[in-house]
């Protein structure tokens, strides 16, 4: 389906050099559920299915994993599942992905934050219509984006540590007033690396930021498989 995600990782497949193929996974379970006003499953849930959308399409390993934000946690739980199987992941790739133990209790500090992105951001996020009324799209996101914060939020202390090589990638303006440092990764991905790249949650995967962060990531790639 035509989504923001999708073109945030046709924009680091453009970037990434070599032939390493990306795909970018979007189970039509997530948007259907919440068209319907249902819950999210479990985290747990996402894991699994989308270990078996991407199983469907490449049977076998090994898989380089990652996710952008929520996709993540998604991807973590599904390298966490390939490891128990016997299965070999040469890299788990986190992009900004935020665990709720990390979120700093500051609401000064994020009004402020808030108020320096400013009503252009505000109007970007929050999808309004000239009128200020929220579309139909901007609802449905505000639905998904509350359901993400529960299911996160509930699975954040069954969360097990995982031996396999990870990167994080922190956006600049993520670090300062809103997370702990390791964004909540330190102490539960054993083999953690840590990078910050330009910009903010939103726009790290931008074209004008994507390039390096691109480079970087095939360089890792490229490491991992030759171990």
């Amino acid at each position: 389906p035509k989504c923001s995600s999708n073109r945030t990782w046709a924009r680091l497949a453009q970037s990434f050099p070599g032939p390493n193929p990306i795909y970018a996974l979007l189970l039509p379970v997530e948007e259907a559920l919440l068209r319907r006003g249902e819950s999210l499953p479990s985290l747990q849930s996402f894991a699994v299915q989308y270990l078996q959308a991407l199983r469907a399409h490449t049977p076998q390993g090994p898989y380089v994993l990652g996710g952008l934000s929520f996709g993540g946690v998604v991807a973590y739980e599904m390298a966490q599942i390939l490891a128990a199987e016997g299965e070999q992941v040469p890299c788990l790739v986190l992009f900004d992905s935020i665990l709720p133990r990390a979120r700093l209790r500051n609401p000064r500090a994020w009004a402020l934050k808030m108020l320096r992105r400013g009503g252009q951001v505000l109007r970007r996020a929050l999808g309004l219509k000239l009128d200020g009324r929220m579309s139909d799209d901007a609802l449905m996101e505000d639905r998904r984006q509350r359901e993400i914060r529960r299911v996160l939020t509930a699975h954040d202390p069954l969360l097990a540590p995982y031996q396999g090589p990870t990167v994080l990638y922190r956006a600049q303006s993520t670090i300062a007033g809103r997370s702990r440092p390791g964004l909540g990764w330190r102490g539960l991905a054993t083999q953690l690396t840590e990078l910050e790249v330009a910009g903010d949650h939103l726009s790290m995967m931008d074209s004008h930021h994507v390039g390096p962060l691109a480079q970087d990531l095939a360089q890792r790639m490229g490491n991992c498989h030759a171990t």
